[in-house]
């Protein structure tokens, strides 16, 4: 019940290696994902750069960046959130989130320039490159 992907990343899954001892050296720990595994690695990265949980670096592949511009992604900020999609885009937004960096950031965006029209139409894999500038190394594949 209530099943949290950031809290096991971020707080379960570290409590768990810690206890079994394995030598982890946690000043660099780094966090990826793909598609939606790459939505997630990159907010919770940019969410916990100056906490006591940060990671070293993010790298996305093929990412889902800015799901409040995708009308699934309205449809979902809506329909799960209490704050509906004001709370999605300041909270779950990495285009938004990136825009609020103040330091240089640690993360490789890998993205297929588009398929199919996909990226581009639904605003989830490039829009977050606009906004990075010299702060973020970023990749794109063409297609």
């Amino acid at each position: 019940k209530n099943y949290n992907m950031r809290s096991l990343i971020v707080d379960e899954l570290p409590n768990v290696i810690r206890k079994e001892g394995l030598p982890i050296d946690w000043n660099r720990k780094s966090i990826f994902g793909h598609s939606m595994g790459g939505h997630g690695a990159l907010t919770i990265y940019l969410q916990t750069l100056k906490g006591s949980s940060s990671f070293l670096s993010a790298s996305a592949f093929a990412p889902v960046s800015n799901p409040s511009n995708a009308p699934w992604g309205v449809k979902a900020f809506e329909g799960y959130l209490k704050g509906g999609i004001e709370e999605g885009k300041v909270q779950y937004d990495a285009t938004e989130l990136v825009k609020l960096a103040k330091e240089p950031l640690n993360v490789l965006i890998d993205v297929v320039s588009n398929i199919g029209g996909f990226f581009t139409s639904n605003a989830v894999g490039l829009p977050i490159l606009g906004y990075c500038g010299p702060i973020l190394s970023s990749k794109t594949t063409p297609s």
